[in-house]
């Protein structure tokens, strides 16, 4: 299991997103929780920073660090 955290900012924007958008960003924050790399997801890694990657949910693109 992982640790999952949010930025100030990420937190004010999460804050910020519609109802229905950001329970679904939440749910596959939690989901990440357990299984990082899930075979359903688009994750993929970004160029020319080191254990950082981006997930596509919807329309909203998150960044991880690993």
């Amino acid at each position: 299991m992982i640790d999952v955290r949010l930025s100030k900012q990420a937190q004010k924007t999460l804050n910020d997103i519609q109802r229905q958008d950001r329970q679904r960003i939440i749910n596959t924050l939690k989901g990440l929780r357990e299984t990082p790399f899930p075979a359903h997801a688009d994750i993929k890694k970004i160029k020319g920073l080191a254990d950082t990657y981006r997930i596509r949910i919807g329309s909203y693109r998150v960044y991880l660090l690993y």
